[in-house]
């Protein structure tokens, strides 16, 4: 009897587990299934924060605007106002010790390059100027004498190429004096001298001659006793002087208006322009060699081109 009772509580107990077991509930399967895992619910793509460009680095400090502390250019600009503040304010030593001050470094930089560009110019053959004309007395000298006997060929030249016109009026005093001058001209060079009156009287101790003017001032627009003109055949006239000039002054204004239009051979043309020895022309600075913006090249240009004038 005491057997049968607790079975009967383990047979109880059993049919409620089964009872509420789900195989029991869904006991159709059988005991040879699988069960699919549930699906995965898809989860939303992630939101991807678009690259933000790197900050920029940080700023530097910006560079003072305008030129350095005392170099040429702020010396320039400064200056003035500098002496004006000083000049305004002469009670304020602070203002006129900075106008001086920076006086004194204008002078000093002044300095360094005048001996710098000394140096330069006597240690350079194409930039020292004794190389081209010499500076002493006596080698001036000799240059002058080599001019004057240049000059005295070219005006013989000369003499052989035109001949002058004396404009003069017989009441004017200058007229007399330039008279002999042209005198000296016509006997030391053999120029041809034609003495026109424009009054119709000749000049006292001129008793043969000359000639009364017969409209030529006129047409020649000259108003000025005595006028000196160089004629050159057919029709090239060149006013040499108005007024009374030396017989030298006379010589150079007339081998002046020969150079001026090529009227001088070319030995003779280089012997009368000694100072244009080591010059460069214009037409030297527009060669497209010489106008390079790179330094070094305008400079060996021009260096080329000078050691060609000597």
């Amino acid at each position: 009897m005491r057997r049968i009772v607790p079975l009967l509580l383990l047979a109880a107990v059993a049919g409620a587990g089964r009872a509420e077991s789900p195989f029991y509930q869904d006991k159709e399967r059988g005991w040879h299934w699988y069960e699919d895992p549930p699906a995965k619910k898809e989860q939303p793509p992630e939101k991807v924060e678009p690259l933000r460009p790197a900050p920029p680095p940080s700023a530097k400090t910006p560079e003072p605007k305008g030129p350095a502390m005392f170099s040429a250019a702020w010396l320039r600009e400064n200056m003035d106002k500098l002496r004006d503040d000083a000049i305004d304010h002469p009670d304020d030593p602070a203002k006129v010790r900075a106008f001086l001050y920076s006086q004194r470094v204008l002078m000093d930089k002044a300095q360094r390059f005048a001996s710098s560009a000394s140096t330069m110019a006597q240690t350079d053959p194409l930039l020292d100027e004794t190389n081209r004309i010499p500076m002493d007395a006596a080698a001036i000298a000799a240059v002058q004498q080599g001019i004057s006997k240049d000059r005295e060929e070219a005006l013989k030249y000369m003499a052989g190429v035109g001949g002058i016109l004396f404009f003069f009026d017989s009441t004017c005093p200058h007229c007399t004096t330039q008279f002999a001058a042209l005198e000296w001209l016509k006997k030391d060079h053999g120029f041809t001298v034609k003495n026109i009156s424009v009054d119709g009287k000749p000049i006292p101790g001129m008793s043969v001659g000359w000639v009364r003017d017969e409209g030529q001032a006129k047409a020649l627009g000259l108003t000025i006793m005595p006028t000196t003109i160089f004629a050159v055949p057919p029709d090239r006239y060149y006013i040499i002087s108005q007024g009374y000039h030396s017989a030298q002054t006379l010589g150079e204004k007339i081998v002046m208006a020969a150079l001026g239009d090529k009227l001088l051979p070319e030995r003779l043309v280089k012997s009368q322009q000694v100072y244009e020895r080591g010059v460069l022309t214009a037409e030297d600075l527009r060669d497209p060699a010489v106008n390079s913006t790179d330094t070094k090249a305008w400079v060996d240009s021009l260096r080329k081109k000078l050691g060609t004038r000597y």
